[in-house]
């Protein structure tokens, strides 16, 4: 059991399971707000909590802003007990000890007033906050960084708290639309804007790849292959070969592959992936569409190992492009599956002669990938790409003879 949750008196508390398998942990007042004495520490702290007059807040960035861990535990180890407040637990670390994620305030103007005796300290600067931010998803973990850097005339406070819901759905492993996700980050459909989705795509986070899309999720194959699915249900090679779009959630749970391919070709955009539909050949191919997200993963993931072949990857030769490589090398590399680019290989000369100009976003996703390390493959290509500073769209890497 958490030490937190030990020290609560279980007289004044109730503890309910959360979601389907229980695992979560709802921690809510027996009784309605009390008032307490609070010690001066305890009021600003108060204060300091209550500033960004969220509802809903993550205990890992209200903890971060207690000058003593121990003020903040003990501090909302009252608040719980004495109404004003209920606690959210997951189970976090190797051994899954349920501890405090999310903080949702019951009475916040009682509770504001209840601290007024004592004279907050100067609000915590928006970037400060942000820095104290440590999000759950790897993801994210570019975002501060991105953010401190600062952009005049963008509210800090908006955007934390952005970063902040993306985080929680990426954990929840929600799906949805980008309407969807803005109810659930800013409260309405049409409040997350285009110039929110331009500040995550240059610090790096593709909103496919955290489960926001525009349209409900597919994935395309193709190949000379017969699948089982889990219902006992079968989808013949005679429909397959031609090219099909299905639910992630259905190809995760196939059974069986029947038929033999000499390699998966995953495919970036869908002229390139109709393209080598036309061909026939023995291969299983995929159809990818940005940045894979988690769906795609776990779908892609369960085609490669039923599969049991070599994976080959074709993307936009392009920062980005490169990224989204390795993305879907790395699912490979999990199914248990050698994988290599295929036809990434393009020279600075043909990048600067028949490429474009890259971009903010391309020129931060340069950035991260020259700091990283890459298959030499693509590290000649991101060198390539920052020698000419062009890419080239995908379909550029397969001529037709019209051109």
């Amino acid at each position: 059991m958490s030490r937190w949750l030990a020290s609560l008196d279980a007289r004044k508390i109730r503890a309910t399971p959360l979601g389907v398998r229980g695992h979560n942990l709802a921690v809510t007042p027996a009784g309605g707000a009390v008032p307490f004495d609070l010690s001066d520490d305890e009021k600003m702290l108060v204060h300091a909590w209550l500033a960004p007059r969220s509802s809903r807040m993550r205990w890992s960035l209200l903890r971060s802003q207690a000058e003593r861990v121990t003020l903040a535990d003990d501090l909302l180890r009252r608040l719980v007990e004495c109404g004003w407040c209920e606690v959210e637990l997951q189970p976090t670390g190797a051994e899954a000890i349920p501890e405090p994620v999310w903080v949702i305030w019951r009475d916040m103007y009682r509770l504001r007033a209840l601290a007024s005796e004592a004279r907050p300290r100067e609000p915590v600067p928006p970037v400060a906050v942000w820095r104290g931010w440590q999000p759950a998803s790897p993801m994210l973990a570019g975002l501060a960084e991105s953010l401190c850097a600062g952009q005049p005339g963008v509210p800090l406070e908006r955007r934390l708290k952005i970063a902040q819901a993306l985080d929680a759905w990426i954990t929840a492993e929600r799906q949805g639309s980008v309407r969807q996700f803005s109810r659930f980050a800013l409260g309405r459909e049409r409040a997350f804007t285009e110039a929110d989705r331009h500040w995550l795509a240059v610090a790096g986070v593709d909103l496919g790849a955290a489960g926001v899309s525009d349209a409900a999720p597919q994935l395309y194959l193709s190949g000379p292959v017969t699948l089982q699915c889990a219902d006992g249900s079968v989808l013949p090679a005679s429909l397959l070969r031609g090219g099909l779009a299905l639910r992630p959630e259905v190809l995760a749970g196939m059974r069986q592959m029947l038929g033999t391919v000499r390699a998966v070709r995953v495919v970036e955009g869908a002229p390139v992936f109709e393209q080598l539909v036309a061909e026939g050949l023995p291969m299983l191919l995929l159809r990818l569409d940005g940045r894979p997200s988690l769906a795609w993963r776990r779908a892609a993931e369960r085609l490669f190992r039923l599969a049991a072949a070599p994976v080959q990857v074709v993307c936009a030769a392009s920062p980005v492009g490169i990224r989204t490589a390795l993305d879907a090398g790395e699912v490979a590399a999990t199914a248990g599956c050698s994988w290599q680019p295929w036809r990434m290989e393009v020279e600075a000369v043909a990048l600067a002669q028949g490429g474009s100009p890259l971009d903010e976003i391309d020129r931060a996703a340069l950035a991260a990938l020259q700091r990283a390390t890459l298959p030499a493959p693509l590290a000649r290509l991101a060198e390539n790409i920052a020698e000419a500073g062009h890419k080239l769209d995908v379909e550029s890497l397969f001529p037709t003879p019209e051109d």
